[in-house]
């Protein structure tokens, strides 16, 4: 799903007003098959189940919707914080709607005994996700979401260090593509 994503919002940048560069194209090609090149592996041995390869394709569909989405109103907004704020602040309460109708008061427990890893929690993922909207804000949507996405790169890596799991060559050359694509996209 995090391969499929960025070219997705590639194929649909052109209906947002955003001209992509051969050279940006092809850093967003790059990074794509890079993320994808480990679970093409899988796929060809026959260890993916043809169920989660929908599951994930439907997913990136998601995620490029709310990328562009997002994209279009940060720049609409003109002031990412206030757009990251209010989209934070806002989404709080559908969450915590749904959690409150499945578990009831047991929420409110949960969040009295896990209030300091919940506000470290939601402070990480607001500052977070708040650079990749002021990012989209001054620079491509597509470029940035292809850039994101790179990040499975890095938890692969934290994978291979803390959990030690095998990195393996199709990893590796996948990564070697991700950042092939991301100095494509600086340098074209």
């Amino acid at each position: 799903m995090r391969g499929v994503a960025p070219l997705l919002v590639a194929l649909a940048a052109p209906l947002v007003g955003e001209a992509l560069s051969p050279g940006l194209l092809a850093g967003i090609a790059l990074i794509g098959a890079g993320i994808l090149l480990p679970a093409w592996r899988g796929f060809r041995r026959g260890t993916m189940a043809n169920a989660g390869l929908g599951i994930a394709c439907g997913n990136a569909f998601i995620i490029a919707a709310y990328t562009l989405s997002d994209g279009i109103g940060v720049r609409l907004a003109g002031d990412a914080a206030s757009y990251t704020l209010w989209l934070y602040f806002l989404n709080a309460w559908g969450i915590f709607a749904i959690a409150w109708r499945q578990r009831g008061h047991a929420v409110l427990s949960h969040l009295r005994q896990r209030y300091v890893t919940a506000l470290v929690s939601a402070a990480l993922s607001l500052g977070s996700y708040g650079i990749v909207l002021w990012a989209m804000s001054v620079a491509s949507i597509p470029a940035v979401a292809a850039l994101r996405e790179s990040s499975v790169i890095f938890a692969a890596l934290l994978g291979a260090i803390l959990l030690k799991e095998s990195l393996g060559r199709w990893r590796i050359a996948g990564a070697l593509l991700v950042a092939l694509g991301a100095a494509a996209i600086r340098w074209g």
